[in-house]
C-alpha cells in the first residue's frame, strides 16, 4: 500500500509551500498521528483532530474586508491546488478544516494547502 505521505525529509514550512497537491490513488492510506503532528506544525501550527483525520485552524481578523480577502484567497489557492477546505465563518473568524475524503484521512495535500494558506494569513 502507497501512505498518502511522501518520506522524504520535510525539516521546514517551505518544504511544503514547494510542493503541489497530487492525485489520490484508490490504495492510498492515510498519514499515521506522529506523521500527522509533525507537518501539522511544519504548516503553521495546525491543530490535529483527536481521530487524526483532520487539520484545522481559526484565523481571526479586524474587519470583513480582511475576511473576504482571506477566504478568496484561500479559494484562489485550493482551485490551483485542486483541493478544497471546509470553510466557516463567524464574524471576523474564519476557521479552516482539511481532510482528503477519498481515503477518509489526511494526506500530503492537506498540509501542502494548510501551508499554502497559512502563507496567505501572514502576507495580511
Amino acid at each position: 500500500m502507497r501512505t498518502a505521505y511522501d518520506k522524504t525529509d520535510m525539516t521546514d514550512t517551505t518544504d511544503l509551500l514547494k510542493r503541489n497537491c497530487a492525485p489520490i490513488l484508490p490504495w492510498t492510506v492515510p498519514i499515521d498521528r506522529q506523521h500527522a503532528l509533525s507537518l501539522a506544525k511544519l504548516a503553521g501550527n495546525w491543530a490535529l483532530s483527536a481521530d487524526s483525520k483532520k487539520i484545522q485552524k481559526k484565523f481571526e481578523f479586524e474587519n470583513s474586508s480582511d475576511v473576504l480577502y482571506f477566504v478568496n484567497g484561500t479559494g484562489k489557492i485550493a482551485t490551483e491546488e485542486k483541493h478544497f477546505p471546509e470553510i466557516k465563518n463567524e464574524k471576523f473568524i474564519v476557521t479552516l478544516v482539511l481532510t482528503t475524503d477519498q481515503i477518509g484521512g489526511l494526506s500530503q495535500n492537506d498540509f501542502i494547502l494548510a501551508a499554502k494558506i497559512n502563507g496567505l494569513a501572514d502576507s495580511m
